[in-house]
């Protein structure tokens, strides 16, 4: 057997995917409304000892592609989390039923609310905000945008003064119990970002690491930590005070990316954690209710990257087009980001998608 197949054999399969799906038992296999399209009715999304498969959208693969799909993290990071030794259960346990979830997530109101009482815990460092202003916003967008900066640490004092103030911190990301049933919070020292929702409220926080870091942007998560649990990777909604019915909204990648194009656009931008999670966004656009939605994913060098980007942006486009919002799409040379560009003073040229057009990475649009 390979290594592989061995820690998928040894993956307590309930307890992983319960954290961050509700499950309910049938037989030897568990259901959950799929979280990759509108799943009504029956749940359609059946998860098996060694394998997940919706049998409505298709979605499929192992605990490990599902842990990164809604994590929004890179597959082998997935791997590192699912195997951390509080993952495990002995080959031959019997998975009859799932396991309790550590906490099922917390609603957003009470998200927003410690999510805010913590950040007041957290000042904006010297640096952070220096950092902000270079990428374009002002003074003005920093403070709209609530940022915080994070020292690294268990959190512990801050956790119970939280908990001193009466907020109930069970089932917010990145908030877990200790064996004594203390609480704490636990991150990689740099900024951390709010990630609201269409109502302004906070649903999550990333985290862009300091310099050093592998990854530089990560999700506070406690997923599977007792009292813990996922944040899921919600789309994030920038300056949606802006939107009104005859407005363009636009698409881009990452909550901070979001936050700078809205600031130097004036319009309301939907940051999305990575073009596959480009589901996410939908209930926010129906929320907007904008005249245009204007896709402006990454330009990337590697071909292999931009074939990848190009499938999920027709994949969104077609949607929209069933929906009859009007869908356009941006391009731009020289750098990666929309924010960047706009930073930059760069151009931004808009086409109108052409449904009957072929849709390669470079066709499809007029």
């Amino acid at each position: 057997m390979s290594t592989w197949a061995t820690w998928r054999a040894q993956v307590d399969v309930a307890r992983v995917i319960g954290a961050r799906l509700p499950l309910k038992a049938e037989g030897h296999h568990w259901i959950a409304r799929c979280p990759f399209h509108e799943d009504g009715g029956r749940p359609n999304l059946v998860v098996y000892a060694d394998h997940f498969h919706c049998f409505a959208c298709g979605a499929h693969g192992d605990v490990f592609d599902l842990v990164a799909k809604l994590d929004g993290i890179p597959l082998p990071e997935a791997v590192r989390m699912v195997t951390a030794v509080e993952y495990l259960a002995p080959i031959s346990a019997t998975r009859t039923a799932p396991a309790p979830s550590p906490a099922a997530l917390a609603p957003v109101d009470q998200r927003d609310a410690v999510y805010r009482a913590w950040l007041a815990h957290c000042p904006l460092s010297t640096a952070h905000r220096t950092q902000l202003l270079a990428r374009g916003q002002s003074p003005e967008a920093v403070r709209a945008g609530g940022y915080g900066t994070w020292t690294g640490g268990f959190g512990r004092e801050i956790a119970a003064r939280l908990r001193d103030q009466g907020w109930e911190l069970a089932g917010v990301p990145g908030f877990a119990q200790d064996t004594t049933g203390a609480w704490w919070i636990r991150a990689m020292p740099g900024l951390l970002i709010p990630v609201r929702d269409a109502a302004g409220r906070i649903q999550g926080c990333q985290i862009r690491a300091d310099a050093g870091s592998a990854r530089r942007y990560r999700w506070l998560s406690s997923a599977g930590k007792p009292g813990g649990a996922s944040p899921g990777s919600p789309a994030h909604c920038a300056g949606f005070h802006e939107v009104r019915p005859d407005r363009w909204l636009w698409v881009t990648e990452g909550p901070l990316k979001a936050d700078v194009a809205s600031a130097l656009l004036g319009a309301p931008v939907i940051g999305v954690t990575g073009v596959t999670a480009w589901r996410r966004a939908l209930p926010a656009i129906r929320a907007a209710q904008p005249g245009v939605v204007i896709l402006a994913f990454d330009q990337d060098v590697d071909p292999a990257t931009r074939a990848a980007v190009s499938r999920n942006l027709v994949a969104l486009a077609e949607v929209l087009d069933r929906q009859e919002v009007p869908v356009l799409t941006a391009i731009w040379q020289g750098v990666k980001g929309l924010d960047d560009v706009l930073a930059g003073g760069g151009t931004v040229r808009v086409r109108l998608r052409n449904p009957e057009a072929p849709l390669g990475p470079e066709e499809g649009w007029k």
